[in-house]
């Protein structure tokens, strides 16, 4: 970064020259690289990216008049088929207000921040999709920032699947665990073909396969979306959820064949530990 704004200074004064304007090229014209997260023009002097004028620079090593503030901010790198699967997938850094039985986060909601807290979601300085299978995510935190939280309150690295990147299809699980069909658990072994588990004692009635049709060769077969047979199938397994019927038309397929967007999430303090990250 420090190599590009010195380069992109000195080039601005080789184009000022050019053009005859009075310079004598040691002018600094480009000291932020980041974006600029104060607005008071006093705060926003000390916060540049380049500690000094281009021209006020020590005889040190290449990075050394970086501002300290940007020292150590923790960057989130994925390579890997999750990529290649879903190069949208969102990174991001999120602060937990505790943590549940299960060991799953609660995540602060933005904007609901206690005085003197950090922020619910870590402010991102950049976002890269290194083709195909690379995502680089820096965050505008530092590993003495996730080691300083309490373990319930910590922060938390999250991959999400992108919400406006629709995926339609069945489950593969939920075959035995599930006691009858809602939207949730429809998946590809409630197929005719496949094995029905058992429902249940105190379940409603479980109701029939997924209508599938044979092709005239009888080696292959496909799920027919016409078929009404199913009957109404529920969201959830709540009272008074929403039902859709099965081939009523095409809205209620999409409906029902509609993934839901997958979430993960990372505890920060345990990642530094596997990867020897000191604070």
């Amino acid at each position: 970064m420090e190599a590009f704004l010195v380069g992109l200074s000195h080039e601005m004064g080789r184009e000022l020259l050019w053009r005859e304007y009075p310079t004598d090229q040691r002018g600094s014209y480009f000291r932020q690289f980041w974006r600029q997260q104060a607005t008071d023009p006093a705060q926003r002097q000390a916060a540049y990216d380049l500690a000094q004028q281009i021209h006020a620079f020590t005889r040190a090593p290449l990075g050394q008049h970086i501002a300290a503030s940007l020292q150590g901010k923790l960057v989130f790198l994925i390579r890997g088929e999750l990529i290649r699967r879903y190069p949208d997938a969102i990174v991001l850094a999120l602060r937990a207000g505790k943590v549940d039985d299960d060991g799953r986060p609660q995540f602060v909601e933005p904007g609901t921040e206690a005085p003197g807290d950090p922020p619910a979601i870590a402010p991102i300085l950049f976002h890269a999709h290194l083709e195909p299978d690379i995502v680089l995510t820096g965050f505008d935190l530092k590993a003495s920032d996730v080691r300083a939280r309490p373990d319930d309150q910590g922060w938390w690295f999250v991959v999400a699947e992108h919400p406006t990147g629709p995926r339609f299809g069945l489950d593969t699980s939920h075959a035995t665990e599930a006691p009858w069909v809602t939207r949730q658990t429809l998946a590809w072994i409630r197929l005719a073909d496949l094995a029905k588990p058992e429902p249940a004692p105190d379940a409603p009635p479980l109701p029939a396969d997924l209508p599938v049709r044979a092709l005239p060769d009888r080696g292959h077969s496909f799920l027919d979306a016409i078929d009404p047979a199913l009957g109404p199938i529920a969201d959830t397994t709540e009272a008074g959820s929403p039902t859709t019927i099965w081939g009523h038309d095409a809205g209620g397929v999409a409906h029902l064949l509609l993934q839901d967007p997958v979430r993960a999430a990372f505890e920060g303090k345990k990642m530094l530990d596997d990867i020897g990250v000191n604070p």
